[in-house]
């Protein structure tokens, strides 16, 4: 949303990206809106987990990384990408 934001305003003040630069943003942010949570980048460290991390802990991290990536990450992702194609 911040970004969002400041991007607005820099639009009113007609100062944007070119378009090569706001093409190649969109693609990015396009791939990172994700179906499974567990394909996003920054579920990654949540893929491994040292040996000394207890297996409960390993679930309790990875409940919680699944759910922050599919309700706020890819939502935001989600949300940026349909601001530059759409607005921008």
């Amino acid at each position: 949303d911040q970004t969002i934001t400041l991007m607005r305003e820099g639009m009113k003040a007609d100062r944007v990206q070119t378009r090569v630069t706001v093409a190649r943003t969109l693609a990015v942010a396009r791939r990172l809106v994700v179906k499974e949570p567990d394909t996003h980048p920054l579920y990654r460290p949540f893929l491994k987990f040292p040996p000394a991390v207890p297996q409960a802990d390993r679930d309790r991290l990875k409940t919680a990384a699944t759910a922050a990536v599919a309700d706020k990450v890819v939502p935001a992702y989600r949300k940026f990408a349909d601001f530059l194609d759409a607005e921008y």
